[in-house]
């Protein structure tokens, strides 16, 4: 039975997808994502690989196993440093590079007391800018050695005065 892998990969919005042999190994994806030319010119021991919304990082001799493993982030940032700015005020909190912005908005909403009703977005530059996917991981928005990214946080509807 196949695996298919959905692979984030640090500093990239898109998502790559994979048919994997079951019980195949994080090392042998990294060598294949190296090869096709996704992680550029740096060695495939210098990439960590997180499972999406924990804090399980991968060794590379792992098994990827079926249905555990099928979204997980490659990144060469073990930590990034989120900053959440909501009303003025700013929060941080270290995540792995595989959480999604959805699990940070909900860190943000418990964070700024807002209630569980309000529909809220992440957005990056600014306030006023597109909303972003809530499935993307906030590894997708840092490129190492900057391991730290700004994202606003607005109700998800914005009032045109």
């Amino acid at each position: 039975m196949n695996n298919k892998i959905h692979v984030h990969i640090g500093g990239q919005k898109e998502v790559c997808g994979f048919e994997l042999a079951e019980n195949e190994t994080v090392g042998s994806l990294i060598k294949h994502l190296c090869k096709e030319g996704h992680l550029g010119e740096f060695k495939p021991e210098e990439w960590c690989i997180c499972v999406e919304d924990s804090e399980e990082e991968l060794a590379h001799d792992c098994r990827l196993e079926h249905g555990k493993h099928h979204r997980i982030h490659i990144c060469r940032c073990k930590k990034v440093a989120v900053n959440v700015i909501f009303n003025g005020v700013t929060k941080t909190h270290p995540f792995p590079p595989g959480t999604t912005l959805r699990k940070v908005i909900e860190w943000a909403r418990d964070m700024f007391g807002v209630d569980k009703k309000e529909k809220l977005v992440l957005r990056l530059g600014s306030t006023e800018s597109e909303p972003l996917d809530p499935d993307s991981h906030v590894g997708s928005y840092v490129h190492h050695p900057h391991c730290e990214v700004t994202f606003y946080l607005t109700p998800k509807i914005k009032i045109e005065g």
